[in-house]
C-alpha cells in the first residue's frame, strides 16, 4: 500500500496541533500515511484544490480564514457541509475535491463529553465566522430554543442570517448587553495564546448573563479566561481541545472509510494537554 499524504491548509499555521493529532491518529489506527502543514496565500487559493490533486493528497483539513472561501474551487460539497455553509475537510477520491465539514460533529461531541444539553435552551454564539456556523448548526441539530449571534463584522452577521435564517444578530460592540442567555459559545479567537488574558465577557458580565454553561473553541491555553470565569462561578464548561481531536477524528473516518471508536480521543487528548503544562 503506498503511502498517503495529508495536510493542513491555512494562512497562518505555525502553532497548529493537527499534525501532532493525525500523526498519532494515524499510527492508531494502522494506516501509512503522513501529514504536514500547507501555508497558502489568500491569492493562491483558487488554484489550490487542483495542486492538490496533481500533487497526489488523499485528504487536507481547511482552516482560518479559507473554510468558505475555497468551497467555490470544490468539485461537489457533502449536504451537511452545505447546510452549514462551510468546509473544514477536503476528500480527494477518484480525481474530485470533496467537501465535509467536522467541526459541527467536533463541537457537539465536545458538549456532550462536559455533560452540557442545549435541547430547549436559550444559546448565544460569539463569533460569526466559518467555525461559528458550525456551532449554529450543532446548536439548531441538538434542539436550541433559540440562537443568539454576536459579532463586531456587520457583513458577516449577514451572511451568517442568510444561511441560517432562524438566528438573531447582534453587533457585539455595540449591543454586548443583550448577550445573556443558558449556552454561551465562544468562536472568536479572543483569549488566545498569547493573549491569554483576553476574555469575550468579564466574569461580571458573564455572572449578569445567566448562562449555565460555557463552550470555547479555544485550546491554547488549555482553560482560557472564559472558561476559568465560568469554573469560578460555578458553571459547567468545556475548552476546545476535545473539540480540535473530535473534528480530526471525524476527518479521519471519511478518508478512510472506517468508523474510528470514539475512545480513541482520550490517549490523544491526553498527549495533547501535554503541550500547555
Amino acid at each position: 500500500m503506498s503511502l498517503k499524504s495529508y495536510a493542513v491548509i491555512g494562512e497562518k499555521l505555525g502553532h497548529s496541533m493537527s499534525p501532532a493529532i493525525h500523526r498519532q491518529m494515524l499510527d492508531m489506527i494502522d494506516v501509512d500515511g503522513v501529514y504536514g502543514i500547507l501555508e497558502i496565500a489568500r491569492e493562491d487559493v483558487p488554484k489550490i484544490v487542483d495542486s492538490l490533486k496533481v500533487l497526489g493528497y488523499a485528504g487536507v483539513n481547511v482552516t482560518v480564514p479559507y473554510k468558505q472561501m475555497i468551497m467555490p474551487y470544490l468539485d461537489d460539497i457533502d449536504a451537511d457541509a452545505k447546510a452549514i455553509g462551510a468546509i473544514n475537510t477536503i476528500d480527494f477520491k477518484d480525481g474530485k475535491a470533496i467537501g465535509y465539514n467536522t467541526d459541527c460533529y467536533g463541537f457537539t461531541t465536545m458538549l456532550k463529553v462536559a455533560d452540557i444539553d442545549v435541547k430547549d435552551k436559550d444559546c448565544v454564539l460569539v463569533g460569526g465566522g466559518g467555525a461559528g456556523f458550525a456551532i449554529i448548526a450543532a446548536f439548531r441539530n441538538c434542539g436550541a430554543k433559540s440562537v443568539r449571534v454576536f459579532d463586531i463584522n456587520d457583513e458577516q452577521l449577514a451572511k451568517a442570517k442568510e444561511q441560517f435564517p432562524f438566528i438573531e444578530t447582534y453587533n457585539f460592540l455595540t449591543q454586548k448587553e443583550l448577550c445573556k442567555g443558558d449556552i454561551l459559545a465562544n468562536a472568536t479567537p479572543i483569549g488566545m495564546y498569547p493573549k491569554c488574558d483576553a476574555s469575550i465577557l468579564t466574569k461580571e458580565e458573564l455572572a449578569a448573563g445567566g448562562f449555565e454553561a460555557v463552550a470555547d473553541v479555544v485550546y491554547n491555553p488549555l482553560e482560557t479566561r472564559l472558561v476559568s470565569y465560568a469554573k469560578e462561578l460555578g458553571l459547567k464548561s468545556c475548552a476546545g481541545l476535545w473539540m480540535l481531536v473530535y473534528q480530526a477524528m471525524r476527518s479521519e473516518e471519511i478518508w478512510q472509510g472506517m468508523e474510528i471508536p470514539t475512545q480513541y480521543a482520550v490517549p490523544i487528548h491526553t498527549k495533547l494537554k501535554k503541550n500547555f503544562v
